[in-house]
């Protein structure tokens, strides 16, 4: 049974009493579930003192106190920064007054002597579950701003347009699920005109997610500033995500250098396995053995031994949101089809390829939205 609070603002004894007996007496489920503990005040005064020392769940407003009006105080209430829903309890019948006391900020109108005990319990209750309403809505509204900054500084942290690099065509794009999410990727300048390339899926995706994606790309930034080599990036990457991801966040990742003078590929992997489509449009999973980082601060980790580069050949590294998207039906698009298709569009430049896959996984998915973070980055051999 829930115990809610009433304030009561009346100074006619009578009326009090017959709002007392009329909670008392209800009968039905809501007044067999609720209880109110009643709190009287007989002025403005006096009520504005209660809502101060105690919790209230709802107003019952005599519009006829000896100090103020009802509308003035509806105002005066509200002008104290409650949010409590109000009621104003009138003698008189008159629809003008009504509107004036919603306009006014007022939940709902009731006449004295023409009210049952069980419209009571209904409009007290009514009136505060509409509260509760506006005020999950007012946080959610709150929530969707701080997730759209998010998402705005997420856009911005991402590169805005691919680097160049002499014999090969790149391009990279990442869609996330909500407004701010938690996959990332990026382009390094490595040492010896090195391209390196990073993509990263952090677990959930939320805010904290996203967080710990900006955390991580500084983190892998500087260390590539510092001309440290690939699988000393990583270990960084992961110290830092050990020590800043919430307990139970992991981030999955890949770092890949391209050697253009050599025409070769490395990599690290921490739970993250990227592709290669040969010329001959074979496939070749790119991992190396590493758990994801955030779950061992003392992880090694290693680099690859060099893969050639031959022209036509297709570096692939992108997010499981893509190949776990699902249909209407619940149907995953999965790995397999995925590859398929990038083979398929492989003759396309990159950003074709980038295109023509988000264009087919949002026709998987239609008419939703793919509910998980999707990257993508391809770099191909000319």
């Amino acid at each position: 049974m829930n115990v809610r609070n009433l304030l009561l603002i009346e100074n006619d004894d009578q009326h009090a009493q017959q709002v007392r007996h009329l909670l008392t007496s209800a009968e039905g489920i809501e007044a067999q579930q609720e209880v109110f503990e009643i709190h009287r005040s007989t002025s403005l005064t006096s009520s504005l003192a209660v809502l101060e020392d105690r919790p209230i769940d709802v107003i019952l407003l005599d519009d006829a106190l000896l100090d103020r009006s009802g509308i003035e105080s509806i105002n005066e209430i509200q002008a104290n920064g409650c949010s409590v829903p109000i009621i104003l309890y009138t003698d008189i019948s008159d629809n003008e007054l009504a509107l004036q006391a919603v306009r006014a900020g007022a939940q709902d109108y009731l006449i004295k002597d023409h009210v049952t005990s069980s419209e009571l319990v209904h409009c007290l209750l009514h009136a505060i579950e509409r509260q509760q309403r506006i005020a999950t809505e007012a946080t959610l509204g709150d929530v969707r701003e701080q997730q759209s900054r998010m998402g705005a500084l997420q856009a911005h942290l991402l590169p805005h347009q691919a680097p160049r690099l002499d014999g090969y065509e790149i391009a990279g794009r990442s869609e996330p699920a909500a407004t701010a999410g938690g996959d990332y990727f990026d382009y390094l300048q490595l040492p010896e005109g090195h391209l390196g390339i990073a993509i990263a899926d952090v677990s959930g995706h939320e805010l904290a997610s996203s967080l710990t994606m900006a955390g991580l790309r500084r983190c892998v930034r500087t260390c590539a500033r510092l001309a440290q080599p690939i699988d000393q990036i990583m270990m960084q990457a992961n110290v830092s995500v050990c020590e800043d991801a919430l307990q139970g966040h992991f981030v999955v990742a890949m770092l890949a250098e391209i050697d253009p003078v050599q025409n070769t590929l490395r990599f690290v992997t921490a739970g993250h396995r990227g592709y290669l489509i040969t010329p001959a449009n074979e496939v070749l999973d790119l991992d190396t053995p590493a758990i994801p980082l955030g779950l061992q601060a003392g992880q090694d980790f290693c680099t690859s031994e060099p893969i050639k580069l031959d022209s036509g050949s297709v570096f692939v590294a992108l997010t499981d949101g893509i190949w776990e998207a699902m249909s209407p039906t619940r149907q995953q698009w999965g790995l397999d089809t995925v590859l398929s298709r990038i083979r398929a569009n492989r003759r396309g430049t990159a950003e074709e390829i980038v295109e023509q896959l988000f264009t087919e996984l949002h026709d998987h998915c239609a008419p939703n939205d793919h509910d998980d973070d999707a990257a993508l980055v391809v770099v191909k051999k000319l």
